[in-house]
């Protein structure tokens, strides 16, 4: 059995999920059914059971095809300890990784929605980004990636950015093929596995949703429910989403500006970018309010 190539480490709400679609679609690519499986946070991961659970993640991947997984929770260093540590013990050294990172205030903005969906936190945006440390730490891509890159290399590293994937997708995906070695004469793109913000909302508490958040469910389950007997489930257990609360005020902008800063340049050089990936007058543009 297979182990990962390459792993697709976030960042949250910047587009991982559509990414590695696209990749997948490539029929030299392989990625398990599982989404996000978040295996090599969890903290018994280097026992020998986990390890072969991650495994079989992998059993269908056919010969020569290379296998990705992607991640959100792999640059959530503040809350997951020694993730690239883990992942080059079992993996290795040659293992590629794939960064996708976006405008940090529309970032925030997203983070904010997917939590107050979940009922996490409240409707205050303004008084939620500095009272939750995740919104800031999930943002600092910079400090989030320099461990990754001290364990893999900076030439098996690959950062995309958010905004030219989705102005320019294929271009991008044909760019991040050839970081993985694979040669393509045409891009296909894959199929729209992530609605986001108008997805139904799973129970966030009790037995329900320990169910749906195992690995158990996740890796043995799930995979083999029928998508229409899926889809009814999912009508009956469900809940729709609540409206968008208001945007960032501009204050708290220039707040997260001013905590960012430096990391804004720091990702940007680790990048490669001659000035910075996002001007502050583009992430002032986010904020509605005064």
């Amino acid at each position: 059995m297979s182990l990962p190539d390459f792993l697709v480490v976030g960042a949250m709400k910047a587009g991982t999920t559509s990414l590695c679609s696209d990749l997948a679609a490539n029929p030299e690519i392989f990625f398990p059914s599982v989404k996000e499986p978040h295996t090599l946070v969890a903290r018994s991961f280097e026992e020998e059971s986990h390890y072969e659970e991650y495994r079989k993640l992998f059993v269908e991947a056919e010969k020569g095809q290379l296998c990705g997984e992607g991640s959100t929770g792999y640059t959530k260093l503040h809350k997951f300890e020694r993730v690239p540590e883990k992942a080059r013990a079992v993996l290795g050294k040659g293992t590629k990784i794939i960064y996708i990172v976006r405008n940090p205030i529309d970032r925030i903005q997203s983070h904010h929605y997917h939590l107050y969906r979940k009922g996490s936190v409240s409707k205050d945006i303004d008084r939620e980004v500095k009272k939750v440390s995740d919104f800031i730490e999930a943002s600092r891509y910079g400090m989030q990636i320099e461990p990754w890159i001290r364990k893999f290399g900076d030439k098996n590293k690959k950062i995309i950015k958010f905004e030219n994937y989705i102005s320019e997708r294929k271009k991008v995906i044909k760019k991040t093929l050839d970081f993985l070695g694979v040669e393509v004469n045409s891009v296909e793109l894959g199929a729209e596995k992530n609605e986001g913000e108008n997805n139904l909302i799973p129970p966030q508490i009790g037995f329900l949703k320990k169910i749906l958040h195992s690995q158990f469910y996740k890796t043995v389950i799930h995979p083999r429910i029928p998508k229409n007997m899926l889809d009814i489930l999912k009508s009956k257990i469900y809940k729709k989403p609540p409206s968008r609360p208001n945007t960032l005020s501009k204050k708290t902008v220039n707040f997260l500006i001013n905590k960012l800063n430096r990391d804004i340049e720091k990702i940007s050089r680790i990048a490669g970018c001659n000035e910075k990936m996002w001007s502050v007058q583009e992430m002032n543009a986010i904020a509605g309010r005064s």
